[in-house]
C-alpha cells in the first residue's frame, strides 16, 4: 500500500508541477510580449483597476501561483485549480462570443478558445 500512495504522490506533484509550467509559460508570454489588450474583455470590464494595473496584478498573481506549486505542489494545487477553473469560464465566455483566438499567448500565437479548454481542462 505505500508503495502505490508513493506512486500516487509522485504522480500528484508532476501533475501540479506541469499545470504550474504551463501557467509560466503564458505569464511569461504576456510580460515579454504582451500588453494589457492581451487580458480578456471579462477581466477588464469587470476590474476595478486600470488595464496596465489589472494586466501587473495578473502576472504578478499568475507566478506566485507558479512559484507556490513548484516549491509546495501539497499547496499549491487549489489555488492552481481554482485559476484554471476561471480560465475555463473566460474560454467558454470567449467561445460563446466567437473569438478566434484566446488571446493567451499574445497577438502572434494564434489558439482557439476550443482549444485553450482542452488543454486548461486537462491541467
Amino acid at each position: 500500500m505505500t508503495e502505490s500512495k508513493s506512486a500516487f504522490s509522485k504522480l500528484a506533484g508532476v501533475s501540479v508541477r506541469l499545470a504550474a509550467l504551463w501557467l509560466m509559460t503564458g505569464a511569461l508570454f504576456k510580460l515579454f510580449a504582451g500588453s494589457p489588450k492581451m487580458l480578456p474583455p471579462l477581466v477588464l470590464d469587470n476590474t476595478p483597476l486600470s488595464s496596465i494595473a489589472t494586466f501587473h496584478v495578473v502576472i504578478a498573481i499568475e507566478l506566485s501561483l507558479v512559484m507556490l506549486a513548484m516549491l509546495k505542489p501539497r499547496l499549491g494545487w487549489m489555488p492552481i485549480t481554482a485559476l484554471f477553473a476561471f480560465f475555463l469560464v473566460i474560454l467558454v465566455h470567449q467561445a460563446s462570443l466567437g473569438a478566434e483566438s484566446c488571446g493567451c499567448l499574445g497577438d502572434t500565437v494564434k489558439v482557439s478558445p476550443y482549444v485553450m479548454v482542452a488543454i486548461d481542462g486537462a491541467l
